[in-house]
């Protein structure tokens, strides 16, 4: 039985897909928000209800809150505008939950939003979680690290699974925390049931760790040597010239997030890097499973 209906906008990304599986898994109606043409069947194939909106149109966004008990956004914006495009399609999805008066927001924010890092769309988040607060709508927002679903992006394993290298722009001593989409999207999913997350702002991401500590792990799991190779980040600037910013920001200063009071209030226990990468495509790719 359903327990209400709620609109995930960003269905199709790495965060957007975990949000459409948790909420269905809940028992919940799921919309999923798509760019037109985009790939609607993956939003179908999880359970949920694709609609294509085009969300540089305010109005265009109405009709698929319509209704909604809930709306998670999980949006990134694209190309060389892609902090300005970000700002005008997340504003466009809150103006329509604020319209429709949904039951909450759950906005997908990142890490350090509020530190002025100078990486841009990080920067914008912050901009973007006033506004949020400013619709007066009962709202919670998440501030995941980085995706552990980065570690088993198919360019880069299934490259390294091939030629023994691990390539990356991120530097090898440059401590990260991870956390899991899918533990992202079950803290999402607390938020609509437990009161202590109404207007809280929660950090998310597990013990840091290196490419250096990493290597002997994802050695181990695939079954052959693997060295590591620094990746320029001088190929991003031309497209994508936030991302390029981002890196020279986490070589500089690392992205690590402290345990979270509230994580750990609610009972969500957070996936390990080991555990994740031992179920990833890293241990199906492996030499022994070969």
């Amino acid at each position: 039985m359903s327990t209400g209906r709620v609109t995930v906008f960003g269905a199709t990304g790495t965060g957007g897909r975990a949000y459409v599986r948790a909420f269905r898994d809940a028992g919940f109606e799921v919309r999923g928000v798509v760019r037109p043409g985009g790939n609607a069947g993956v939003v179908r194939r999880l359970g949920a209800e694709p609609v294509e909106v085009d969300l540089s149109h305010p109005d265009h966004a109405a009709a698929v809150v319509e209704g909604a008990d809930a709306v998670v956004v999980s949006l990134l914006g694209r190309g060389v505008n892609a902090v300005a495009e970000e700002a005008a399609i997340t504003r466009s999805a809150f103006e329509a939950a604020r319209r429709a008066g949904v039951g909450r927001v759950v906005y997908t924010s990142v890490h350090l939003a509020d530190a002025h890092t100078g990486v841009p769309h990080f920067d914008i988040k912050a901009e973007l979680e006033r506004d949020l607060a400013a619709t007066g709508l009962p709202w919670t927002v998440l501030r995941p690290t980085t995706f552990m679903e980065g570690l088993d992006a198919p360019f880069m394993r299934d490259a390294a699974l091939e030629s023994g290298v691990v390539v990356s722009a991120i530097e090898i001593d440059t401590p990260i925390s991870y956390v899991a989409t899918d533990d992202l999207a079950r803290l999402a999913v607390l938020s609509l049931e437990n009161a202590r997350l109404d207007g809280a702002v929660i950090p998310i991401g597990g013990p840091p760790v290196t490419y250096r500590s990493l290597l002997p792990l994802l050695s181990a799991i695939c079954g052959r040597e693997l060295r590591f190779e620094l990746l320029d980040v001088e190929f991003l600037e031309a497209e994508e010239p936030h991302l390029a910013e981002m890196f020279r920001f986490l070589n500089a200063h690392g992205f690590i997030a402290p345990p979270s009071p509230l994580v750990e209030a609610v009972g969500l226990e957070l996936t390990d890097v080991e555990t994740f990468l031992r179920r990833s495509g890293w241990a199906r790719g492996s030499v022994a499973a070969d």
